[in-house]
């Protein structure tokens, strides 16, 4: 069996993949709003409704999360680089920033689309949790989504120009 690979070059290779950009939300036990920005949200299902997100176990939010029996998640609109840098813990005011709530759970006000979800399961995935949840709620908008791309928040657009293209 081969060693696996560092990962610093993980990381790297893995920068290669174009992932809109959310926001996972719940409320804690005190009903105060906890939220965290991701980048691994996955559908994971149709029948029923799921979706996947990772979350580190040293997080802050990870308790959080790991209690929690509803959640949401918000795709975040091109535009909304402030507000995952700050759920990301890369600004101040983590805490401050203004959330809506809806059916009691904090959304981001101006995302594409939020996901309501009761929490299905939770899963040990190396250094994460994969959190599990079903979908019970959905809202959308039109608008384009806010993308990482080689570690840098970024558009569609700009994401797709700076593919090398080859004939």
């Amino acid at each position: 069996m081969s060693e696996p690979v560092a990962p610093e070059c993980f990381r790297e290779a893995l920068s290669t993949v174009a992932t809109a950009v959310s926001v996972a939300s719940t409320m804690d036990d005190r009903g105060q709003p906890r939220a965290l920005t991701i980048g691994s949200l996955c559908a994971l299902s149709l029948r029923p409704p799921l979706v996947s997100f990772g979350i580190g176990r040293v997080s802050r939010t990870h308790l959080v999360f790991a209690n929690a029996p509803r959640f949401a998640v918000t795709l975040l609109a091109e535009g909304q680089e402030d507000v995952a840098r700050r759920f990301a813990g890369q600004l101040p005011g983590r805490h401050e920033e203004p959330l809506d709530i809806v059916d009691g759970l904090p959304v981001v006000p101006g995302g594409l689309t939020y996901l309501l979800c009761t929490m299905a399961t939770r899963l040990p995935g190396g250094d994460h949790t994969i959190i599990i949840g079903e979908v019970y709620r959905t809202a959308t908008r039109d608008g384009m989504p806010l993308v990482y791309y080689r570690r840098e928040y970024t558009s569609v657009r700009t994401a797709y120009a700076l593919v090398p293209h080859v004939l």
